[in-house]
């Protein structure tokens, strides 16, 4: 069987093209905001900025976010708890950044009832990246 063909996103062969702005932003160390340059990069601050979002905070668009935040407070056992923010991760990903997904959810360390530590890995079949982002949720 043939190997399936690599498919690059042409915007990742021009250097001086940049696709979106960086996450977080308030790392203002350089000229102004960050750009990324990069399908995988933009894709991990498009995440990010969606984990980091609750529902009902953005303006004009109450249905972006997630319920993370809510989830981390609710009085379940670590075991439903944990599914939940799997499910969670799976529907909102699947909303708003379909073309991504979702290989595996794990939680790494739980420092203590208030915050809890998320890392998800996903791949972007249509260019053939994989990636993970670790979410810290206070």
């Amino acid at each position: 069987m043939p190997n399936a063909p690599i498919n690059i996103n042409p915007l990742d062969l021009e250097p001086d093209i940049a696709i979106g702005i960086n996450l977080p932003m308030d790392n203002f160390n350089g000229p102004g905001l960050q750009s990324t340059y990069f399908t995988k990069d933009q894709v991990k601050a498009n995440i990010l900025n969606l984990f980091s979002t609750m529902i009902g905070e953005r303006v004009m668009q109450p249905a972006f976010g997630t319920y993370l935040y809510h989830l981390l407070f609710e009085q379940d056992t670590a075991h439903l708890k944990e599914k939940r923010i799997r499910d969670e991760v799976d529907r909102a990903l699947g909303i708003w950044i379909p073309q991504v997904k979702v290989t595996s959810v794990s939680f790494p360390k739980i420092t203590d009832e208030n915050s809890i530590s998320i890392t998800v890995s996903y791949k972007i079949p249509n260019f053939n990246i994989e990636d993970e982002l670790t979410l810290e949720v206070q």
